[in-house]
């Protein structure tokens, strides 16, 4: 076949400090706080983003799994960080005459000089060899393609790989693929001062037209798990960023800026014309996937948060992500895959702002207003269902269902966005005997899932059940109605965990017994088990869980009065405290935690009774509210020992389980 199917801390009082801890926050007057302070307009008029991703084939042969997700992953991050216009162009709109007529058809009416586009493309990748020296290339016979949904694939291949192209221009009519050439009357038909194309596909290497004129000795492509390299060969397409001297940053391009003002170095960089092109991987080389993701796009979305940016001045470099990328994949994949980096032409370097970075409006640090009318709702206090005796988890689904678990009851209640009671028919019986919901979670398409623990003081392995909003049981993972089994090795399924389901349907676990955190895909299958790696990374009595819309993990270190913060099983230092205080600025023993759209984080600081609103790594307390002094309280908008926090996906309302005074409060963000 000629191609390759795509497989395979420290607190800051100073910061933190500066919004108080009433029920309306206090803030310093005409101050604007800020997650980083820099927005994308500092560098660019408009920003555009063509997202091509392509799982589904005309010819179902050659179906893929995962370049879809790497797609929607890449344009929910172009959203998050300001960009006015993503385009997504998805399987079957994704033909040869779609693409080419976006591209050098409608988008050169529409961007202005003083734009940037990105252009991401998921999918196939091929590479080809001319066979007719009249029709080389710069002197060379390698040809890369991209694979659009309408290809058609009937040619001969060579034993490398690669097509045997006999006529060029008859190839590209009969074939319907996308060419070097195209590519090149893109960049020539858009006015756009910066251009960066970014390939994630098999064989991309032989798509970056800046490698033809470096191009050293090829070798033979390899495929499958070992990476058994030829010996006294160099691969085929070294395009490297430069290494930062002594002076410079770790990663990639210097980083400094000199003293003319703020940024000064990236906005000169980013007021340069330059069309840069970043590949998955170099000539000859297939795709290689982890965690849902072609492992190129699974890094390349980590340095789109800012993981990279080692100097937090809120701003990363393409090439920056070049050279990090560059390190990390060649690694993460036994050496498979080895990104490529280079400028077909200028001088610039296109700028990224971190979805984080984005600057805060004066709403955001304020604490959310009371619903007066929720009092009058019975989900207030399910008076009419005999009342709650210990709410402790509470989830929203996009319908704003409200479901409240009550661990003393051991029920749980279905009440609509209007707080109408709707159903408590979430038991789950087995062998005649009655499980106990312990956790739950909401999933993408509003189904609940809950995690039962064994009833008795025998540790029995926990199941989980899956219910449709209507409170039938539904499709679930692993197709089994109660759930007992993900493929842990020698490690039993956990008796008693914590749930989240993060937005590409993997169940999130974690062990409260062995302090481990699990992550399982849609199929049940195991992709990432992490137990403690160390004080700093541990959570102790952890009682709340929760996953933001990337994929990061946000775990209360309850025991150990702060919260923790992984992706991918890796620990990410923040600037929340994890010490044991009745001071605003700490925590005692916190539980519940919730990540709305922008990234904020809530979290319910369980015996100081109140709730804390803070930026994403913790770097600033936005607002907190409860009574003062951490006193416990019974007036709406006070707290007695609160143990959840849960807002509605579009970041309208906020809940909170109100656990000692046994009821559920909700609050309106501005």
């Amino acid at each position: 076949m000629f191609f390759t199917q795509r497989r395979d801390t420290l607190m800051t009082k100073s910061i933190a400090g500066l919004a108080g801890c009433l029920f309306t926050a206090f803030c310093v007057p005409g101050l604007l706080f800020a997650q980083g302070g820099v927005k994308d307009t500092d560098f660019y008029s408009k920003s555009w983003a063509v997202v091509i991703g392509i799982n589904d084939y005309q010819n179902h042969q050659y179906n893929l799994e995962y370049a879809v997700n790497d797609a929607e992953a890449m344009a929910l991050r172009f959203e998050h960080m300001g960009f006015e216009e993503v385009i997504p162009v998805i399987d079957a709109d994704a033909t040869r005459e779609n693409i080419l007529q976006l591209l050098t058809v409608e988008l050169p009416q529409k961007i202005e000089e003083n734009d940037r586009l990105v252009i991401f493309y998921a999918g196939h990748g091929a590479s080809g060899q001319l066979m007719n020296p009249d029709e080389w290339i710069s002197g060379q016979d390698r040809v890369g393609f991209l694979v659009p949904h309408d290809a058609v694939f009937d040619f001969k291949s060579l034993d490398d790989n690669a097509i045997a192209i006999e006529n060029y221009q008859s190839f590209l009519e009969e074939t319907h693929f996308i060419s070097l050439e195209d590519l090149r009357n893109v960049s020539d038909s858009i006015r756009a001062k910066q251009i960066l194309y970014i390939l994630d596909g098999c064989y991309s290497g032989f798509l970056d037209p800046a490698a033809y004129k470096f191009r050293s000795a090829r070798r033979t492509a390899f495929v499958g798990e070992s990476s058994a390299t030829a010996h006294g060969t160099q691969r085929g397409l070294e395009i490297n960023p430069p290494r930062p001297a002594d002076n410079e940053s770790q990663r990639g391009m210097k980083l400094s800026v000199d003293d003319s003002g703020p940024l000064h170095e990236e906005k000169k960089l980013a007021s340069r014309p330059t069309v840069q092109i970043l590949t998955a991987g170099s000539s000859g080389e297939p795709v290689v996937e982890k965690g849902g993701h072609g492992i190129f796009t699974f890094y390349l979305l980590r340095s789109l948060d800012g993981f990279i940016d080692d100097n937090a001045n809120c701003v990363v470099r393409v090439s920056e992500m070049a050279y990090y990328l560059r390190e990390v994949v060649p690694k993460a994949s036994r050496g498979q895959q080895t990104p490529l980096f280079g400028r077909i032409s200028g001088e610039g370097d296109m700028i990224f702002v971190p979805s984080i970075c984005n600057p805060l409006e004066e709403k955001d640090l304020a604490a959310p207003t009371a619903d007066s009318d929720w009092q009058k709702a019975e989900a207030y206090k399910a008076k009419t269902q005999g009342g709650y005796k210990e709410p402790t988890h509470i989830v929203v689904d996009h319908a704003r269902h409200l479901y409240v678990l009550d661990s003393k009851r051991q029920k749980i209640f279905q009440f609509d966005s209007a707080g109408n009671f709707l159903s408590d028919d979430f038991s789950f019986v087995q062998d005649g005997r009655q499980w106990i919901p312990h956790s739950m979670a909401v999933r993408a398409n509003d189904d609940l899932w809950v995690f039962y623990k064994a009833p008795g003081k025998q540790k029995e392995p926990g199941k989980i059940l899956v219910f449709q909003p209507t409170g039938e049981t539904g499709d679930n993972w692993a197709g089994a109605l109660a759930i007992d089994s993900c493929d842990f090795g020698e490690k039993p399924f956990p008796s008693q965990a914590l749930i989240a389901l993060d937005w590409e349907d993997n169940l999130l676990l974690l062990d409260q017994e062995q302090e481990t955190h699990m992550k399982c895909d849609s199929d049940g299958m195991l992709v990432l088990q992490k137990g403690p790696e160390g004080d700093y990374a541990r959570f102790k009595g952890a009682q709340g869980m929760t996953v933001d819309n990337f994929g990061y993990l946000y775990i209360a270190n309850t025991e150990g009065h702060g919260i923790q913060k992984f992706f991918d099983g890796q620990w990410i230092k923040t600037r929340w405290p994890q010490l044991k205080g009745n001071d605003k600025l700490y925590f005692k023993r916190p539980h519940g935690l919730a990540v709305d759209q922008q990234l904020f984080v809530y979290v319910a600081d369980t015996e100081n009774h109140r709730i804390k609103k803070y930026t994403n790594k913790g770097e600033k307390l936005l607002s907190c509210w409860g009574k003062k002094n951490a006193a416990k309280g019974s007036k709406y908008g006070q707290f007695k020992k609160p143990k959840d926090v849960a807002v509605s996906p579009d970041g309208r309302y906020v809940y909170v389980a109100d656990t000692g005074n046994k009821r559920v409060q909700r609050f309106i963000n501005q």
